[in-house]
């Protein structure tokens, strides 16, 4: 149902009874248990957009849809910053492994590295790695490395990052559907019977809770 939905999402000691939670408040602060450490009210884009147009605007489809957009909009400017970073990180990589300039000419070789290598010619082409000097071989080893590991580490954030949309988009599902739900049962039996109801509920929410406590510790 849509309160368990709800449920995984939002602490139920922080959630109002009347969405199946055990907070009490009566409705005096409409947000005082909403300070949970996870789901929609730990982000500050649904705290920003319910200051902006009302708790109760937000629990509507309409208000689900265009926090949805707004949430959509703020992780692809993220995914589009990390990925500019990620390219800026390898080109500095690939640069600082370079081991001759763009004209083509091989860096200075000392007197002493030219003996020990038996003043061998250094290649100009950075491929052929047999005729560079231990050196140089080296670096272009430590360059390709640092690459690879560059994209790596690029596929990973990629796969973190589509795991958050896929649970992003999952819970907005949910939200709009409980908010849904909700709004046509006010509709239905109106709100007064749900406000009369409402201890009936809670009651009954406490007792199926001890049930499995109980059920746990046999």
């Amino acid at each position: 149902t849509w309160v368990n939905a709800l449920l995984e999402l939002v602490d139920a000691d922080q959630l109002p009874a009347l969405f199946g939670g055990r907070c009490l408040c009566d409705g005096h602060d409409q947000v005082s248990c909403m300070r949970s450490t996870k789901g929609p009210w730990a982000d500050p884009a649904v705290m920003a957009m319910v200051e902006e147009s009302g708790f109760a605007n937000v629990l509507t489809p309409g208000g689900a849809k265009l926090l949805h957009e707004r949430r959509q909009a703020a992780a692809e400017a993220a995914e589009e910053a990390e990925a500019a970073e990620a390219a800026s990180e390898a080109q500095v990589t690939a640069e600082e492994g370079a081991i001759t300039p763009r004209g083509g000419k091989a860096p200075p070789v000392s007197e002493d590295l030219d003996e020990d290598e038996g003043r061998d010619s250094v290649s100009p082409n950075l491929f052929v790695s047999a005729h560079l000097p231990l050196r140089s071989r080296s670096a272009v080893v430590q360059s390709e490395l640092d690459k690879a590991e560059v994209h790596r580490a690029q596929q990973d954030s990629n796969a973190i990052h589509a795991e958050y949309n896929e649970l992003e988009r999952v819970h907005m599902t949910t939200l709009a559907e409980w908010v849904a739900e909700f709004n046509q049962l006010v509709e239905d039996i109106g709100w007064s019977v749900i406000e009369r109801a409402q201890g009936y509920y809670d009651s009954r929410s406490v007792w199926q809770q001890v049930v499995q406590e109980f059920a746990k510790q046999q």
